[in-house]
């Protein structure tokens, strides 16, 4: 059965603290012990079981290992097409230098005689008038409607509605309406056992999720998107 001591075990592990020997004993134990296999995976999934000082340090290393790999990703060496089309350029551009330096002291004794060009009047439709500043109380006006915006709820849950009950042998279908483009989470969290027992992340454009109920125990569950505050509740019961 797994402990708070296991517990820390697991975070110091995913923070990477085990020594070499702390670390060959914590994989044979992987091997045995299911339970604490079972535990090690969900936190690894969801790190919001962390402690919160764990979860901190945990949030960081990820943050620090996507930025190194997406900055790997970006540095690419410039491909062999592209080294040619530029050494083709710096050809020709030498060449049109140097023939444009011995063929100039040909034209050296030549007269230029230049013709003055009397200017013709702007006309005054296409004299631009200086922009009209807006009324003061327009102005407010746009301030307090911006002040609004932020009051909206940023998701709105569709289905399944407050309340509802599934079976096992159902698939359940979950619905939102989120107000921006912006990454996100869906969560479903387990009354009983007091934790998220499942979580996927949003891509902006996703609207839906659906999920097996057979993934779960019977019993009482509330999901929501992003924030808690506006969750729903369901329950889970044998299939018939």
């Amino acid at each position: 059965m797994s402990t708070p001591v296991d517990d820390e075990l697991i975070e110091r592990c995913l923070l990477g603290k085990l020594s070499i020997a702390e670390t060959q004993s914590f994989d044979m134990r992987l091997r045995k012990d299911r339970e604490f296999a079972r535990k090690y995976r969900l936190i690894k999934m969801f790190p919001e079981m962390m402690s919160d000082q764990a979860r901190q340090e945990y949030e960081k290393k990820l943050a620090e290992t996507t930025a190194v790999i997406e900055k790997k990703k970006n540095f690419t060496f410039p491909k062999r097409r592209h080294i040619v089309w530029a050494i083709v350029v710096f050809i020709i551009l030498t060449g049109i230098t140097l023939l444009l330096f011995f063929t100039g002291g040909r034209h050296e004794n030549q007269v230029v005689t230049l013709v003055p060009v009397a200017r013709s009047p702007i006309p005054v439709e296409m004299v631009k008038k200086p922009a009209e500043e807006k009324p003061l109380s327009e102005s407010l006006k746009v301030e307090k409607k911006d002040e609004t915006v932020g009051l909206q709820k940023p998701v709105e849950l569709v289905r399944p509605s407050e309340g509802a009950a599934f079976s096992r042998s159902e698939l359940m279908q979950f619905d939102w309406v989120q107000k921006t483009d912006s990454f996100t989470r869906f969560y479903i969290y387990s009354v009983l056992h007091n934790q998220i027992v499942y979580w996927r992340g949003v891509r902006p454009g996703v609207r839906e999720y659906k999920v097996p109920a057979n993934y779960f125990y019977p019993g009482s569950y509330y999901w929501y998107v992003g924030i808690k505050e506006l969750k729903r509740t369901f329950t889970i019961s044998e299939a018939n």
